[in-house]
């Protein structure tokens, strides 16, 4: 048995006649009215109907009925209702369409009537232009092209242009649509295209700027991960990221991507995106923030779905900052910012205004004026430095010390220095005692202040007081203070009083 064709109905034949179709549906009609006369018959009808509708529309009003204002709406409802489509037989909608052209015409004539009989009547509506009865296909208005900033680079990474050519990518460089990024083992690259709206590529990763417009962005993600962050936009805009697998439709502002051979991961931050998958199954997922989820290859249902725990959304944030600016233009951000370059040996954490943008070296966007700038790393001290942007491009090289760990203190008891004290006495008497000789007068006070080292021992002395004037006492006492030791007090500094009077013995 042979299979029934499906007629068109007579709708979809105005809109075929009015080249409103896509170019499939357009050749499929052609198609079947080669091969039915009945709907080339209905064809030849809807054609005549619409003639007599452009020719109603064409004829210019000069005065008000009470029947032309009625017609008239009925003809602009009959254009932009869409109308429920039914199967009827062809015969049925050659009948239909003969009757709307007839009742078309009848209305054309009774008008023409009314407008002769009728001349001194003030208009006051006008008769729809054909425009609005069929209207046109405009030609969509060409995009305006958007171009990116970079923010940072990490790192070796290239660049590869539209136009051909594979170039060291430089901090100052402008992209555009076509244009690939390509990180090393331990690079990354972070650009903005608009308010709110940049991206960072990570390590071991490669992009293409697949559209960059202001009305949609395409960042196909080959491999490795990317961080993308949308600031406002408005209705009708969109943008997305394409791996190999998947197309991840932005239905929120930050998430990162990272992308295998076996299928794409996704983690939300921020608002929700839609993950659906190109090949296979073409089913998608919603992801709403704080979510991960794995996407095998061909599916668009995640495996391993999961909140975010506190910890991992912390690191996330740090790991894909990007250092948005506040954008208004690119030619502003071009005159308002500029370019440093920071280096350390060994490589050292860099933090700018309380910002983590990753190891060094780096070569950073920022607005023009003072940023603090904070190096650092484990085992070594931390450096803060207060640097100012330019309009040129700045370098700041440091060096990273060893940062000496403090010794824990143990401090002495008051019997344990009285203790000390005592059992050296004899010792620091006779210091006191062999200058008396050479001065009966001789009194005073000296205070000593000793350093107790890890083990107990003295490490070193200082006077800090000297009343008593007397070097060959007060030099005495030092040796004597050397030899000091103490059973508990550790990493310490001790201040004894050494009291000299003739009297005392």
């Amino acid at each position: 048995m042979a299979t029934k064709l499906h007629c068109p109905a007579p709708a979809r034949l105005a809109d075929h006649q009015a080249g409103a179709l896509s170019d499939g549906a357009r050749a499929a009609i052609q198609a079947h009215l080669q091969e039915c006369a009945a709907c080339r018959t209905a064809n030849a009808r809807v054609a005549a109907a619409r003639q007599s509708l452009s020719e109603i529309a064409a004829v210019t009003a000069n005065v008000q009925s009470t029947l032309s204002q009625p017609r008239i709406e009925a003809a602009l409802r009959w254009s932009r209702t869409q109308p429920v489509y039914v199967e009827p037989s062809p015969f049925r909608w050659g009948f239909a369409f003969a009757g709307l052209a007839a009742a078309a015409l009848a209305g054309f004539v009774g008008w023409r009537a009314f407008h002769r009989a009728s001349p001194t009547v003030a208009p006051r509506i006008e008769i729809a232009h054909a425009d609005r009865i069929a209207p046109a296909v405009a030609p969509a208005p060409k995009p305006q092209m958007l171009e990116a900033l970079v923010t940072l680079v990490g790192g070796d990474a290239r660049l590869g242009r539209a136009q051909g050519g594979d170039e060291k990518l430089d901090a100052m460089a402008r992209l555009g649509v076509g244009d690939r990024l390509l990180t090393a083992a331990s690079a990354r690259v972070a650009f903005q295209w608009a308010e709110g709206s940049g991206a960072l590529l990570g390590p071991s990763s490669a992009l293409h700027l697949a559209r960059l417009d202001q009305r949609a962005q395409e960042l196909a993600l080959d491999g490795g991960e990317l961080a993308v962050r949308v600031g406002p936009h408005q209705p009708g805009e969109a943008l997305r990221v394409v791996t190999p697998h998947h197309a991840i439709e932005v239905r929120g502002t930050w998430f990162v991507v990272s992308v295998d051979a076996h299928g794409t991961t996704v983690q939300v931050l921020e608002g929700v995106v839609e993950v659906a998958a190109l090949q296979g199954d073409g089913s998608s997922t919603r992801i709403a923030a704080p979510q991960r989820a794995v996407f095998p290859a061909g599916r668009g249902v995640g495996e391993g779905a999961r909140p975010l725990s506190g910890r991992e959304a912390s690191a996330l944030r740090q790991g894909s900052e990007m250092g948005l600016l506040a954008w208004t233009s690119l030619d502003k951000e071009l005159t308002s910012t500029g370019v440093f370059r920071v280096g350390s040996a060994p490589p050292a954490e860099l933090v700018v205004d309380g910002v983590s943008f990753g190891p060094t070296p780096v070569a950073l966007r920022r607005p023009l004026g003072g940023h603090l700038v904070e190096l650092t790393r484990p085992g070594f001290a931390t450096i803060r430095r207060w640097i100012s942007v330019g309009n040129e491009p700045g370098d700041l090289h440091v060096a990273m010390h060893t940062e000496v760990e403090q010794p824990k203190s143990t401090p002495p008891t008051p019997e344990e220095v009285m203790e000390v004290v005592r059992n050296h006495r004899r010792q620091t008497t006779a210091c006191y005692e062999h200058s008396l000789k050479r001065d009966p007068t001789l009194a005073g006070t000296v205070t000593l202040e000793i350093h107790v080292g890890p083990t107990g021992q003295v490490a070193g002395t200082r006077i800090e007081k000297d009343s008593l004037r007397d070097e060959e006492v007060v030099e005495c006492l030092r040796r004597e203070a050397s030899s000091l030791a103490f059973a508990h007090a550790r990493n310490v500094t001790v201040v004894i009083p050494f009291d000299f009077t003739a009297n005392r013995r």
